[in-house]
């Protein structure tokens, strides 16, 4: 589903990422950990798009998507759910989801049934179609952009911090419909502050450190790592 070869990322003279590379298979669900500055973010901007890469490549199903804006990306099916609840916040809940099926131009049919497909998901907006999403809680908030990436038709969604700040029950929600979307076929690379979630929840993981991967395994196998445990998991 997405290769990720020998990737270099930088800001001006300043580079990030040092030479990155990385596959995810179809229907994974795949964690990436590391400390603040690690280059995560980084990482994830650059396979949707937004940063281009000095030197390297990335392909998506195939498909040499390295020079790529998101636009673009978005259209080939991998979706950005970005840290901070990336929302329109003076739009309804009703716009911002049509929005996600305006930007891959679905059908009016189309966007019908991604709307009941959404609502199964998220009962709560069916409810609050016409409320400004700027009113939400921050929980509510970070919903509605998953809810709008789903508005895309996502193949692999990319999933950045989309825990942090939220309050216990949101965690487990989101948890539970990105645990759902996992059993029905979605593929999803998560970067997660809760580590020790991310890796009981995901298939294979890789640590992230200074821009260099250092470690992957399994989910299983990483939190049985000394060397993880004592600098993740307080162990």
């Amino acid at each position: 589903m997405l290769e990720i070869k020998n990737l270099y990322v930088g800001y001006g003279a300043f580079e990030v990422l040092h030479g990155i590379d990385l596959k995810i298979g179809k229907g994974q669900l795949v964690s990436l950990i590391g400390t603040n500055g690690a280059g995560k973010t980084t990482l994830l901007n650059t396979l949707a798009g937004i940063h281009r890469p000095t030197e390297g490549e990335v392909r998506f199903k195939g498909v040499n998507i390295t020079a790529f804006r998101p636009c673009q990306t978005y259209q080939l099916g991998l979706a950005y759910m970005a840290e901070g609840h990336p929302i329109f916040q003076s739009l309804t809940v009703q716009e911002n989801l049509e929005l996600g099926g305006i930007a891959v131009g679905l059908s009016s049919r189309q966007q019908r049934n991604k709307f009941e497909e959404v609502y199964h998901l998220f009962p709560f907006l069916e409810q609050r179609l016409k409320q400004r999403a700027g009113t939400f809680s921050g929980g509510e908030q970070q919903l509605l952009s998953l809810a709008r990436c789903l508005m895309t038709t996502p193949q692999l969604i990319l999933c950045d911090e989309p825990t942090l700040g939220l309050a216990p029950f949101m965690v487990k929600e989101l948890f539970r419909i990105l645990k759902h979307l996992h059993t029905q076929g979605t593929t999803l690379l998560l970067v997660e502050q809760n580590v020790e979630q991310a890796l009981l929840f995901c298939d294979e993981a890789f640590v992230l450190e200074q821009g260099r991967i250092i470690l992957s395994g399994t989910g299983d196998e990483l939190l049985k790592n000394p060397d993880v445990q004592r600098s993740y998991l307080g162990g």
